[in-house]
């Protein structure tokens, strides 16, 4: 569903927040997916795992505080370093 939403915006997101763990694909394949498409996207990864296998824009572990989504979205925004 999130390719099919961007596609039909034509990619005119500033940043994609998603999950690790999605029922239909997990979360290292959607990213790549939305890399091949869109390669200046950037996209926040949140998630519970202590570990992940791929390298996202940026990262926040959860559970978090609104704050700290805040200052993760707009350090992206700005393009410095997670």
């Amino acid at each position: 569903r999130a390719m099919v939403h961007l596609h039909r915006n034509q990619g005119k997101f500033d940043l994609v927040i998603m999950d690790v763990l999605m029922p239909l694909m997990n979360g290292e394949k959607l990213f790549k997916n939305i890399k091949s498409f869109y390669p200046d996207l950037k996209i926040l990864v949140s998630t519970g795992l202590r570990k992940i296998d791929f390298e996202p824009d940026g990262y926040i572990q959860k559970p978090y505080m609104d704050d700290d989504l805040m200052d993760a979205v707009n350090k992206l925004i700005k393009g410095e370093n997670q």
